[in-house]
């Protein structure tokens, strides 16, 4: 019988997913100990957090953008800055979803988003939320939209940990920060200079990312059946001219669809807040250094006080 190559499969199989479901669930327990790092604890600590007063989502024009200290001071808030580089209006609404579902005494979500971040296309990164799809069947929704075959995958329990352990061995237990605003410094080297940025070709046919739309439109009304309210806003950039053709397009749709949500949305770019045109307030093209950013939480202050 131990001959039989049926058996040698069956019993190999077996060990294997024995040893999936105890790496797995080690995994699983170290992960949920973790509350620092980009890849292991990002998530966590805004779980952690999730009853500030006042969250901030979007990518690194968020995490680097909105000084929550120095928002918190003005409103007289606990605000949490939950941004991330690198990462779209998907996965703030997936982090949302997964807030919500564990309960929050939030009273206002700021969500980052740029005109023409509705027009990228390509797969999303989500990785970060893979952990949480076994318990929200939103977040395994959003996960299934890019990869129809993450159900088998959650199958076996150490695929919501891949890129993810060595991550988690590093930062395990480690003390989180605040959150996930950093001032970035001033730029080195060569002062930056203001440059003109070309519209392109198919500003006005390029098609738009329907999925993050519906994030959005989503992402506002699961706020809005909280009882939360909901604040977009796009920051500024360093380049000379108007906005492209691209850019102004997708605030017309932003525009658009806050109005009919019954919501806000704030283009605060560089035209509208012509201080924002200064080279030395910026770390790269697309990012302001501390002091803009302290600028421009300040000027996101004075909005969210307006009536």
């Amino acid at each position: 019988m131990r001959n039989n190559p049926l058996i040698r499969t069956l019993l190999f199989v077996v060990v294997l997913l024995t040893l999936d479901q105890t790496i797995g669930f080690a995994l699983r327990t170290l992960y949920n100990q973790t509350f620092d790092g980009d890849v292991a604890g990002v998530v966590n600590q805004a779980l952690a957090n999730r009853n500030a007063d006042v969250i901030v989502f979007g990518s690194s024009r968020a995490c680097h953008h909105i000084a929550s200290p120095e928002l918190g001071k003005s409103l007289n808030k606990r605000v949490f800055n939950a941004g991330i580089d690198g990462y779209s209006v998907i996965y703030a609404r997936a982090l949302q979803s997964e807030l919500l579902r564990r309960g929050t005494r939030a009273k206002l979500f700021l969500l980052q988003v740029d005109g023409d971040d509705l027009f990228a296309l390509g797969k999303e990164r989500l990785a970060l939320v893979t952990p949480l799809a076994a318990k929200n069947a939103e977040v395994l929704a959003l996960l299934e939209a890019w990869d129809p075959y993450v159900r088998v995958k959650l199958l076996f329990a150490t695929y919501p940990f891949n890129s993810k352990v060595l991550s988690i061995l590093s930062n395990w237990r480690r003390p989180p920060a605040p959150d996930q605003w950093v001032a970035l410094p001033p730029h080195a080297g060569q002062p930056l200079v203001a440059k003109a940025v070309e519209t392109p070709k198919d500003a006005t046919t390029r098609p738009v990312n329907a999925a993050r739309v519906q994030a959005i439109r989503d992402f506002i009304a699961s706020a809005r059946a909280a009882d939360i309210r909901v604040f977009l806003f796009s920051g500024p950039r360093l380049h000379t001219g108007a906005p492209t053709a691209l850019t102004r397009r997708g605030w017309e749709l932003l525009a658009t669809l806050a109005e009919g949500e019954g919501v806000t949305f704030k283009p605060l770019d560089q035209d509208s807040h012509p201080e924002f045109k200064q080279a030395t307030l910026y770390r790269d093209a697309f990012h302001l250094d501390g002091e803009g950013a302290r600028l421009f939480t300040s000027l996101v202050a004075q909005e969210l006080a307006k009536p």
